[in-house]
């Protein structure tokens, strides 16, 4: 479930603290810190964009987690002071649900509930449910012929960062072109590694985006950079000679590139054996008694070489076959799964993980660990269970600190819910920390009590 906040002008925030540009409707479970940063994400220029929407995606860093932020924003008419407004639509993921998607730009566009304005009381919401999904842009990319006579071209937005030139209106195009060079990233996930904006505004910091729509340049200032990608005259730098724009092209990619392969030569061999020389003629006569001995000496030795052998072909048998008996218990999960479906097990790992992520949002902290410990995929990731536990307990801070902010409010029904929905936590023997947050759980017990 992915958190959603709606960010335009109003007469009073969703907190009642503020009036103007403000937060007026979120997802319950999602945290105030990461409503503040979220606010921040995106502005909107009434003149330039001429009421064409903009389009982004970002990276936040919260503490120890990473979060993916899809927005629209668009204009939405006059505010209640007959003043310039727009909304600033926001979708937020954690990585785990950017599993469920391609990537970013494909998700922006699939996401049908997108506002255009906002009317009524501010108000909480429930999250989004994001949907396993598959591959929409894939190869070859149809879209970078069109616009620029070569597929390869797609691969340009593959390096570190890209400047492109596009109109205003171009917004949902510019989504299709990002959505098919994601296509192309190797691994699938990579492609949410990219940041992008189809529009950027005043005020905005250029190092937040991998990929920057410029759509106020004029047009002889953008013709002059030879290094940009220009939408609007169909010019860009040649393609990359990379296996990436190849796939581009043909939508035909070996294993190695595909999964990443480092292969290396092998090193010349180069034996050493060294080629007896035939005896001399002339040797000397040799005595019948002497050829006797050299002969039982010769089976002496040859027969302690072969009982020699013997043992220690037994033990390197014993010994692999112990290997291999360790082996296979090692993977029994994998042993009904072809060497040459690796993709497979990730979308089954990832699924279960989307899954238990669903789960803990939603505080069903027993049916998610259990989801785990029946999924036999612990040597997949052996330190996924400790994280897994990590993740429940953040978790079940995030709850306490808004049923304190609740408490706070002299909101006693909200801050019993929440401790309610807390408290089966700490039923998991192995939950982290679990005294001193059985003792955050008490005190805040007594706190509503007061109320």
């Amino acid at each position: 479930m992915a958190f959603r906040l709606i960010f335009t002008s109003s007469p009073s925030s969703l907190t009642g603290s503020r009036t103007g540009f403000c937060t007026v409707t979120r997802s319950a479970e999602m945290s105030e810190k990461l409503a503040l940063s979220v606010e921040k994400c995106g502005t909107y220029d009434h003149e330039n964009m001429r009421a064409n929407p903009i389009f982004s995606h970002r990276k936040i860093w919260l503490g120890d987690k990473n979060y993916h932020v899809l927005s629209r924003i668009i204009d939405s008419g006059a505010d209640y002071t007959n003043r310039s407004n727009y909304i600033a639509d926001h979708l937020v993921l954690t990585e785990d649900e950017t599993l469920l998607v391609p990537s970013p730009a494909q998700a922006i566009l699939e996401f049908d509930g997108w506002m255009n304005s906002y009317e009524g009381a501010p108000k909480f919401l429930e999250s989004v449910e994001i949907k396993k999904s598959t591959q929409k842009f894939a190869p070859p990319a149809s879209m970078w012929q069109e616009y620029f006579s070569d597929a390869g071209k797609a691969a340009l937005l593959l390096s570190e960062s890209a400047d492109i030139y596009a109109k205003p209106e171009d917004g949902t195009t510019l989504l299709k072109l990002f959505a098919q060079a994601s296509a192309l990233c190797t691994p699938e996930a990579k492609s949410w590694d990219y940041t992008f904006t189809t529009s950027i505004c005043r005020g905005e910091n250029p190092q937040d985006f991998s990929w920057k729509v410029h759509t106020n340049e004029i047009p002889e200032i953008a013709g002059a950079n030879s290094s940009a990608i220009n939408l609007t005259s169909g010019k860009s730098p040649p393609a990359p000679k990379t296996p990436a724009a190849d796939f581009a092209r043909t939508a035909k990619i070996s294993n190695k590139d595909r999964l990443n392969l480092k292969v290396q030569k092998p090193s010349e061999f180069k034996p050493k054996i060294r080629i007896a020389r035939n005896p001399q003629e002339n040797r000397r006569e040799i005595s019948g008694e002497f050829k006797r001995n050299l002969l039982l000496a010769l089976c002496l030795i040859l027969v302690a070489a072969i009982l020699a052998l013997s043992v220690f072909l037994l033990a390197g048998s014993n010994e692999g076959e112990f290997e291999a008996k360790m082996q296979i218990q090692k993977n029994s999960y994998m042993s009904n799964i072809p060497l040459t479906e690796p993709v497979e097990v990730r979308a089954t790992y990832s699924k279960i993980r989307a899954d238990m992520k669903d789960l803990t949002n939603e505080a069903r902290w027993n049916e998610a660990l259990s989801l785990w410990d029946n999924a036999n995929l612990e040597d997949f990731n052996p330190k996924a269970r400790p994280e897994i536990l990590s993740g429940m307990g953040k978790k079940f801070d995030e709850i306490l600190s808004e049923a304190e902010e609740a408490i706070g409010r002299r909101d006693k029904t909200k801050a019993s819910a929440l401790l309610k929905k807390a408290l089966p936590a700490l039923e998991i023997k192995d939950f982290p920390n679990k005294t001193k947050r059985a003792r955050m759980m008490e005190e805040l017990k007594l706190k509503v009590q007061e109320l």
